[in-house]
Formats: C-alpha cells, sequence, structure tokens
C-alpha cells in the first residue's frame, strides 16, 4: 500500500482509507433487499484485515450509528498505527453559543469513549456549511480542542464548491473531504489545486459514487441503474490492467496526485480483497482524465438524499 503526505499535517496515510459507515448503519444499495451492514463481530474482523493489507487511515462519524464503538474495539491495541479521523455530526446551528459549545464538547467526549483513544488524530465538521464556517465558533471550538490535546489536526466535509473555498480560505482546517468521483470529477480544476496551494490536504469521499461503481448499481434504483450505465460508457478506462468499473473508479481518483487518500466502504470480506487486491495502482495518462473531465453524465448525484440533492452541481 503506498502512502501520500496528508497536506500540512505531515502525517504519512495510505492511499486508500477505510470509510467506517457502512460498518456502522445500513448503508448503500440494497440488491434484492438484502441488508449491508455487517455483524459487530464481522465488522471488527473486516476492519482488523484492512489494517493488515496496508490501510492506515480510517474515517467514521458520531452520526455512523455503532461505527466508533467498532472501530475503537477494532484499533485498540494498535491504535499509534491509525491514523483515525471522526466527525461531530448533526450541529444545530439555531442553537446558542453556550448551547453550541456544550454539544461540540459532550459529542467529542463521546467519540473519544467511543473509539476508546485519548486524542483523534483529525476532528473534522461533518456537513459544513457556509454560515457555520462564517460565524466561527464551531471551528474555534475544535480549535480549543486541538490546544488541549484531544484532536491533532481540524478537518471539514463538503459537498458544494463555495463551501470548499470557504473551508479552505478559513486558515485553520487542515484537511478537507470531497465527494469526487469521476461521475462527478469537477472538483479536480479548481477546488483541489486551491486546497494544494494553501497546504490543505484533500481525502475524497464517494469514490465509488456511493455504490453505482459497483456490481450493486446494475440492480439499483432507475437513477442508479442510469448512472451506471453511463460509467460503463467509459471503455476508453478499461484495459487489460483495468476490467471492473471499481477499478477504473479507483484508479481515476488516485491518479490526482493531490488527493492525499480514497476512501473506500467495505461491508463484507469480499469488498475487502477486491478493493485492496489491485496491487500498484498506476494513474491514468492526460488524455483519459481529460475525457473524463469533458464527459460528466447530467445531474451525477441525483441519488442523494432528498434533503441533500443538487448540492455538488457546483462542482
Amino acid at each position: 500500500m503506498h502512502r501520500r503526505t496528508l497536506g500540512r499535517t505531515g502525517l504519512s496515510v495510505s492511499e486508500i482509507g477505510f470509510g467506517a459507515v457502512e460498518i456502522g448503519m445500513e448503508y448503500g444499495i440494497q440488491v434484492a433487499g438484502q441488508p449491508n451492514q455487517p455483524s459487530r463481530q464481522q465488522a471488527i474482523e473486516i476492519v482488523r484485515t484492512a489494517l493488515d493489507k496496508g490501510v492506515n487511515v480510517v474515517d467514521t462519524a458520531r452520526g455512523y450509528g455503532a461505527s466508533e464503538s467498532i472501530i475503537g474495539e477494532a484499533i485498540e491495541d494498535i491504535r499509534d498505527d491509525v491514523v483515525l479521523m471522526s466527525k461531530v455530526s448533526g450541529i444545530d446551528e439555531s442553537k446558542t453559543p453556550d448551547e453550541l459549545t456544550e454539544f461540540l464538547r459532550d459529542s467529542l467526549e463521546t467519540s473519544l469513549r467511543e473509539l476508546r483513544t485519548d486524542v483523534i488524530d483529525v476532528y473534522q465538521i461533518h456537513s459544513a456549511t457556509m454560515n457555520m464556517l462564517a460565524q466561527g465558533h464551531v471551528v474555534e471550538c475544535l480549535r480549543r480542542f486541538r490546544e488541549e490535546g484531544k484532536v491533532r489536526f481540524l478537518g471539514a466535509t463538503v459537498y458544494e464548491s463555495d463551501q470548499a473555498i470557504a473551508v479552505i480560505e478559513e486558515g485553520q482546517i487542515d484537511v478537507l473531504q470531497i465527494a469526487f468521483s469521476m461521475l462527478a470529477p469537477g472538483m479536480s480544476q479548481a477546488i483541489i489545486p486551491k486546497a494544494v496551494e494553501n497546504g490543505v490536504a484533500i481525502v475524497a469521499r464517494s469514490v465509488l459514487h456511493r455504490g453505482v461503481l459497483t456490481p450493486k448499481g446494475a440492480a439499483g434504483s432507475a437513477e442508479e441503474q442510469r448512472l451506471h450505465q453511463a460509467a460503463k460508457e467509459y471503455t476508453f478506462l478499461f484495459d487489460a490492467e483495468t476490467q471492473s468499473l471499481s477499478h477504473a473508479a479507483l484508479r481515476f481518483v488516485l491518479s490526482n496526485s493531490d488527493v492525499s487518500c480514497a476512501l473506500l466502504g467495505m461491508d463484507n470480506m469480499e469488498q475487502v480483497q477486491q478493493n485492496l487486491g489491485y496491487g500498484d495502482i498506476r494513474p491514468f495518462s492526460a488524455e483519459q482524465i481529460e475525457q473524463v473531465l469533458a464527459n460528466p453524465p447530467d445531474d451525477p448525484w441525483s441519488i442523494l438524499p432528498v434533503a441533500t440533492k443538487g448540492l455538488a452541481s457546483k462542482s
């Protein structure tokens, strides 16, 4: 597993990270109504196997059901070998500053207990908004947590490009997590270069486009099937080395050397073996990348829940 540097944090991170939402709650495309979430013991084994295969980044959140608790049990005896990322979820911006401070501290302390650790390496604002960033209180609270030694670096997750720019320009946030896939590649043209100029690390999520770029995409909703079929038309990405959508999707994201880490969800051992079994992942050519950038499908985030539909349309 190759390592990359996580921006100005200086942390050495595996180019593939473990996205832990799927082990903590039901998530993703269900085929024939079959659940995706593994049992707790299976989930622990999945995490440990991924780490044994060279992954050293684990990304979770307070809002991912039992995920933090599972991660805590899985990594307790190897904590120092893991770059642990978590998030404060469900921030109510209508709260007073004192109420927000109490909420943020309670969320952090709960995460620390569940994760069985004294410090979180990258503590992120889950779905940061423009108003939240402009108001500044949330970032200031996280900065105080960093001064207390309970978090090492600050991060934020976004969908929209203007939110991404606000995170980059805020100045205290070290890691920016973006939705980035071969079906929604727009952030590579403006956001990623701007982040790099400012020393802000890029972590990519939704690399497999919420399951669309896996075999499950062919059995999903009408919109998931539409996007899955659109991706299959990218025949210029397939060769003797790359013969699956999942591999092409991962290879596309990692072709951008400014992406520090690509997060992949894994809810069974077959996915672990597949996602981490590609060996040396070579970048696509500049011509192939240009073809992807020139032909994105219409409304690539039509598959998002109603509350967040269209958020990535500006990226």
